[in-house]
């Protein structure tokens, strides 16, 4: 029964400290139960995503946290909505997969437009997300990007679907003879 307090005492100091932007240390998360939530649901991967705590993030990675971070809230939508670039790059380091959708199946990249960050939009495009996904509504990234307010955002989304499917479109080419394949632009 006391094993059980210490355990239970270590776990919401855990939270509380994650919370409050305190730095943790392996000692505490060993003494924790991770699986421990808050009166919201949300666990201490949440707060240390939106408080920016790199160090708090890949601790709590590394002690294999889990990724639901609220009752219905993935780690890695919670990193594009908090405008947390780092801790989306730690998540994907742990081999977590980029094309997850979340409950209305919008993928991360249709949340990053949404937000308009075009820094997480770059990098989830580098990564090479798929740009041809659709959600519940039938609305493709594309159609993410014309409704957002960014011209960078927009732009950027436009150009690299068109790009993708002008280099789509060269795979398809064969070479048929000579003087063709200046035309297509295969060398």
């Amino acid at each position: 029964m006391i094993l059980a307090m210490r355990n239970n005492y270590h776990s919401l100091h855990l939270l509380e400290l994650v919370e409050q932007r305190q730095p943790i240390d392996k000692y505490l998360i060993d003494q924790a139960d991770l699986n421990i939530r808050d009166k919201k649901g949300r666990n201490a991967l949440y707060w240390a995503i939106k408080n920016h705590s790199k160090r708090n993030v890949s601790l709590l990675l590394e002690y294999k946290i889990s990724l639901l971070v609220g009752y219905e809230l993935n780690a890695c939508f919670h990193a594009i909505e908090s405008q947390n670039v780092e801790a989306l790059m730690l998540l994907f380091t742990k081999g977590l997969s980029i094309d997850i959708q979340n409950e209305r199946g919008q993928s991360l990249i249709m949340k990053a437009i949404e937000y308009e960050n075009i820094v997480m939009v770059q990098y989830l495009i580098n990564k090479e997300i798929d740009l041809y996904i659709m959600d519940d509504n039938y609305d493709l990234v594309e159609d993410y990007a014309k409704r957002c307010k960014n011209q960078r955002v927009s732009e950027l989304v436009h150009y690299t679907v068109l790009n993708k499917q002008i280099l789509e479109a060269y795979k398809d080419c064969t070479a048929c003879g000579v003087g063709q394949q200046s035309l297509c632009g295969i060398k």
